[in-house]
């Protein structure tokens, strides 16, 4: 006989059939309530997860077109800031030139070469402008005539 089914106690007079294991008493798994329970709680358990994943990617979502947003408010201000400088450089190149332009137009202009401020050059923005849709008025006029 091998020496460790000898370990195992059994030995030469004894069966040579290994011993049955003891009874186990029956274990009851709760039945379906326990079952329908534990089901309940991870199905909470992943709608929660889920919940919170479909929180955090609106909350990033938001956070996305708020920082498009800002960046779009950005460009418009480097845009803007881009036309004053180019309208500035116009002004310091024709300031005290004679041009062919209204008086108030000409004042507008020395006024942003000297000045040099957001507020002179946005005047003469609009003093630019107002001469301009005069002059298309006149032409209109002439050419309803």
């Amino acid at each position: 006989m091998l020496p460790w089914l000898i370990q195992l106690g059994y030995g030469a007079g004894q069966s040579s059939s290994p011993p049955e294991p003891p009874p186990q008493p029956e274990v009851s798994s709760g039945g379906f309530y326990l079952e329908y329970e534990l089901y309940q709680a991870k199905r909470r358990k992943r709608r929660k997860e889920e919940e919170e994943a479909r929180e955090h990617a609106e909350a990033l979502a938001e956070l996305d077109r708020a920082i498009a947003l800002e960046l779009r408010k950005q460009e418009e201000k480097d845009a803007e800031r881009a036309e004053l400088e180019r309208l500035q450089a116009l002004a310091d190149r024709y300031a005290g030139t004679k041009q062919p332009v209204t008086r108030r137009v000409s004042a507008s202009l020395l006024k942003a070469q000297e000045e040099r401020t957001r507020n002179s050059l946005e005047q003469l923005q609009r003093e630019m402008e107002r001469m301009l849709e005069e002059d298309e008025l006149s032409i209109m006029l002439i050419l309803n005539q």
